[in-house]
């Protein structure tokens, strides 16, 4: 068995206000301009698919920008979004989709998918016990989709076990794609998609909870 152990390096949280960014809003109206200023930060392309602005009283937005840790993302999480909301969604994203994934589903290509809530603010080693779980051949013709760490931080819960997402990958391709975001390669990924960009959109129907998302590693 092949061990390795790789560190990855980033500022610790009370030092890392350049590298994430989150936002709570308790109002529709509030925190449109933070918002509108996120989607700046990414090539229009990857954050097309983002409703131009916040719609619902509950939503959650993170920035991170920690290129040392190959996690470059956008996310806008809605809560409580009306079923008839949902349906649209369902509706006009299903015509555009790569590919749709359970998030119950026993194998995905999740982007750095050894990232838990202790190590990813941190200077926490992140150990990979056997390597060859990253060329794993589960992985063939998967499109990578996030680890949403920060909806689990967020919620307290556990994305992958605690909740019911199904996840539609808009666009995804590996190699390094944006000039602003120049990547080391990602020794949390397969061969293939040792860099890259991905984005979509996971829905929750029972709970009304859509996240919007756009990934670079």
């Amino acid at each position: 068995m092949v061990k390795l152990s790789f560190i990855f390096f980033s500022f610790l949280l009370s030092l890392n206000g350049c590298n994430e960014k989150k936002s709570f809003n308790n109002s529709a109206n509030v925190n449109q301009d933070s918002y509108l200023e996120y989607k700046k930060e990414f090539d229009s392309t990857l954050v097309s698919h983002f409703p131009n602005k916040i719609e619902y009283v509950e939503s959650f937005k993170i920035l991170n920008t920690n290129q040392e840790k190959n996690d470059v993302s956008l996310f806008l999480i809605e809560y409580k979004v009306p079923k008839d909301s949902i349906k649209l969604l369902e509706k006009k994203f299903s015509k555009d989709l790569k590919y749709k994934y359970d998030s119950r589903e026993k194998c995905l290509l999740i982007v750095n998918r050894f990232e838990t809530k202790r190590t990813k603010d941190s200077l926490e080693i992140v150990t990979v016990e056997d390597i060859s779980k990253v060329n794993d051949p589960c992985y063939k013709n998967l499109l990578p989709v996030p680890n949403f760490i920060d909806f689990s931080i967020q919620r307290n819960t556990d994305f992958w076990k605690d909740e019911n997402f199904v996840i539609y990958v808009l666009d995804a391709k590996s190699g390094n794609h944006f000039e602003k975001f120049n990547l080391e390669p990602n020794p949390q990924m397969p061969d293939d998609w040792k860099n890259g960009y991905s984005k979509g959109i996971a829905i929750d129907k029972q709970k009304g909870t859509v996240i919007y998302w756009s990934v670079i590693w």
